[in-house]
Parts: structure tokens; C-alpha cells; sequence
């Protein structure tokens, strides 16, 4: 695996200027990727799919974070190393790199994710979502704003 600072170089990674309107965008799909799988529920015949879905409503969480850093990200691997690298969460890296690997599994090979997995990943994912979310001061919800968690400004 390639470190942070070669992503930038190979240009999986790019420096930019937090863009609101595209960190309120993310944040407002994923939201609505999470209702509409909340609605469709969680079953043996959907669990792939409803696993991607919120695979998809997390990493777009996650982009959302990094843009409000300054950083504009185009690989999965280089979403984790933003958390485990810039932002330093280990825990953030290590389960997001673990849910990566089987929504590969989909996308990739055509092998469907077994129901009690998907179900473990489903609830995972929800939970750092949420945790995510709770970082900023205000609910984004009543503000209708895109705050997020500021941290590594000093690398502007």
C-alpha cells in the first residue's frame, strides 16, 4: 500500500479549498442513501445491496470530511489512509479498509455478502456515520449547513 504523501504524488490525491456546495451535496446523498435503505430494510435476498448502499452513504461521509480538510480524493484506499494518516484515527482506518474489502467482493467479483456479515457491516457502518456526524458542533439537520469536523488545517 502506498503511503499518504505518494497518493499525492500518483494523484489519487489532490489539495483544494473546502467547496461547501460539495461537501453539503455529499452529506445530503448520503443521508438519502441511509432513509432509502432504512425503508427497504435489510433482508437475505437485498444484503449486498443494502450493504453497498451504506458502504457508498459512509465513504461519501468520509469525502465529505476530507474536502472540508482540503483534499479531494479518488481512490477507497486513499479515503482510509486520509483517516489513518491526516486524521489520525486508527479505528476509523481499520474498519472502513475491513467494510472496503467486502463491498469489493461485490463489485469486483460477483460474490454476494452473506446476510449475518452484512448485517454486522450495515450496523458498523450506521454507527460511524453517526459518530462522524455527532463531531460537528451543530446538527447539520436544523442548520441545514455542512459542518463537519475541521482538523489538519496546517496543511494548507
Amino acid at each position: 500500500m502506498l503511503s499518504w504523501g505518494e497518493l499525492i504524488r500518483k494523484g489519487s490525491v489532490k489539495k483544494t479549498f473546502p467547496d461547501k456546495g460539495k461537501i453539503k451535496g455529499l452529506l445530503h446523498i448520503a443521508d438519502n442513501r441511509l432513509k432509502v435503505m432504512e425503508k427497504l430494510g435489510l433482508d437475505e435476498e437485498n444484503a449486498s445491496v443494502v450493504f453497498t448502499n451504506n458502504y457508498d452513504s459512509l465513504r461519501e461521509t468520509m469525502e465529505g470530511i476530507a474536502v472540508l480538510n482540503g483534499y479531494n480524493i479518488y481512490s477507497h484506499e486513499a479515503l482510509g489512509l486520509f483517516f489513518k494518516e491526516v486524521l489520525n484515527d486508527q479505528v476509523m482506518y481499520a474498519k472502513f479498509d475491513r467494510l472496503r474489502i467486502l463491498r469489493n467482493r461485490v463489485h469486483y467479483y460477483g460474490k454476494p455478502i452473506p446476510f449475518e456479515e452484512a448485517k454486522k457491516g450495515v450496523e458498523d457502518m450506521k454507527f460511524e456515520i453517526a459518530r462522524l456526524q455527532k463531531k460537528s458542533d451543530t446538527p447539520r439537520q436544523r442548520r441545514g449547513d455542512c459542518s463537519l469536523p475541521s482538523v489538519a488545517r496546517s496543511d494548507f
